[in-house]
């Protein structure tokens, strides 16, 4: 809209908001209701509309919500939605231009069945097929939205099928008495599969109520506090811009380098809270090597007792489980917190950037090779921060694209930064499908800041009032992309101020 383009927002359910908006029923896509993000209120705020004073530095989901409908309010986006809509099919026509069918729903039917969702389209598949009437339009550009937390992947354990208790996914759980048809957690000896932070989060909750709480973790884990010494975690231990100005990339991605800031973060947690193997966590590679789980209670009820950890799951039986080192326990439910497929039900095959297991081959995760003047993808990355203000940046320059106003790389330049990409991920991270996706939020900000023009310059006189902060403030705040270049906001510098001044301060 800022690009002066006519844009129509296709949404299939009631109200903006997507995850962060709590419902009863098993959505397409819904936080539980006890969410609380897990970055500071600092990082994810839009770049030219800085959150309430008031919100907690750790926003609950209802403050999201409510932020995001502000949002939308001041800058007219509700008026552009068109809410319980599905798109069904987007489709290449000629002229790079596309074909969007879509169909209403009503506000019960708010998602796609997750066996649906799931397939990857062939080519010749009817993806209008459900038998609805559809409305067919044409547009000049599509930006796909849809994110990736709404296909649940779920695991396959010998004997699964058996089990006689409650078994869901972390994507259907609500509260501990609202769960699988009403199933009640309370006095029941529950089991959660996977500890990244939805499967801490439910695992802390559960542990309140059950008469036995155990996890299960495949490869261990470390778990990150939210705050050190009142500081929350991502601002005290933050790489500022003055460490990226001093270290290049080329040293930051280096083995060598990625093994020192293992070496600092393992003993920084560790002096705060104890090496992760006495808590039965049992980490199997290094803490910069996977995506990291914050929680601050999860130490304490394993501490207590409230919580049982164990290695992987081995066998499950009709009233229990074995676990790969032979421990049978007795069980009532299950919950496996075993993240999520990333799918476009509405593309088919060739178009699609996913071909398999969850890997998407995307320049900045964001443009494919094929038809990137007119087709973008948005939020499809699992960033060591927050996903709102790349998502900005993001359609920042995707609207430059489409209006001409910015070239995109050749496809030969394209394939072969995503091959860098995918190894230099692979140089950090362990292999594993949940890190397909996996980005430093830093570094991905600055790569799109670069494209869209907007990367501060610190010998730029209009910033040096606020250089302190865009030396040491935590990396990659969205205030620092509205100081110069397209996109200028006359408030990005007293918001930066204020957003530094607030750190380690709590409403």
């Amino acid at each position: 809209m800022d690009a002066g383009l006519d844009v129509v927002v296709f949404e299939q359910t009631s109200e903006l908001g997507g995850n962060w908006v709590f419902r009863e029923t098993d959505a397409h896509s819904s936080v539980y209701r006890s969410t609380v993000i897990n970055t500071t209120k600092q990082t994810n705020t839009f770049s030219d509309f800085p959150v309430p004073d008031d919100m907690p530095a750790y926003p609950h989901h209802r403050d999201i919500i409510k932020y995001f409908k502000a949002y939308a309010e001041k800058f007219g986006i509700a008026e552009k939605m068109r809410f319980n809509t599905r798109v069904l099919s987007v489709e290449l026509i000629e002229g790079d231009r596309w074909k969007v069918a879509s169909s209403a729903t009503d506000s019960s039917d708010v998602g796609m069945p997750a066996q649906e969702s799931a397939k990857i389209r062939e080519d010749d598949d009817v993806l209008t097929s459900d038998g609805s009437q559809c409305t067919v339009e044409e547009f000049d550009a599509v930006l796909a939205c849809n994110g990736h937390h709404h296909v649940p992947l779920w695991p396959e354990f010998a004997g699964q099928e058996t089990f006689k208790g409650s078994m869901i996914h972390s994507h259907s759980y609500k509260d501990p008495t609202s769960c699988d048809k009403g199933f009640d957690y309370r006095g029941k000896r529950v089991l959660v599969v996977g500890v990244g932070n939805s499967g801490a989060d439910i695992a802390v909750e559960l542990s309140r109520v059950t008469e036995e709480l155990h996890v299960a973790t495949r490869s261990g884990l470390y778990v990150l506090p939210k705050y050190v010494n009142g500081v929350a975690t991502d601002h005290a231990w933050r790489l500022s811009r003055l460490l990226s100005i001093c270290i290049p990339n080329s040293v930051q991605s280096t083995r060598l380098f990625l093994d020192i800031l293992s070496d600092i973060f393992e003993h920084k947690v560790n002096s705060v809270q104890g090496d992760a193997k006495s808590w039965g966590l049992r980490p199997q590679c290094r803490i910069a090597a996977a995506h990291p789980t914050l929680n601050q209670d999860i130490l304490h009820r394993i501490g207590l007792g409230s919580i049982t950890v164990h290695g992987n799951v081995g066998e499950i039986k009709e009233d229990g489980v074995v676990f790969e080192d032979g421990k049978f326990v007795q069980l009532d439910a299950i919950v496996f917190a075993t993240g999520y497929l990333v799918r476009f039900p509405f593309l088919r095959k060739s178009l699609s950037p996913v071909q398999e297991g969850n890997h998407a081959k995307l320049h900045h995760f964001m443009l494919s090779t094929k038809h990137p003047q007119t087709l973008a993808y948005i939020g499809l990355l699992q960033p060591f921060g927050a996903i709102m203000p790349i998502s900005e940046l993001q359609c920042r320059w995707a609207m430059q694209i489409f209006k001409g106003e910015r070239g995109v790389p050749k496809p030969e330049e394209m394939e072969r930064q995503i091959s860098e990409r995918i190894e230099a991920i692979w140089r950090q991270f362990a292999k594993r499908d949940r890190h397909t996706l996996e980005s430093e939020f830093f570094p991905i900000m600055e790569a799109l800041a670069e494209e869209v023009g907007c990367v501060p310059r610190m010998w730029n006189p209009n910033n040096w009032k606020v250089l302190v902060e865009l030396l040491l403030a935590p990396s990659g705040w969205p205030f620092t992309y509205r100081l110069q270049g397209p996109g200028k906001w006359d408030g990005a510098a007293h918001a930066l101020k204020k957003a530094y001044s607030q750190m380690g301060k709590h409403p």
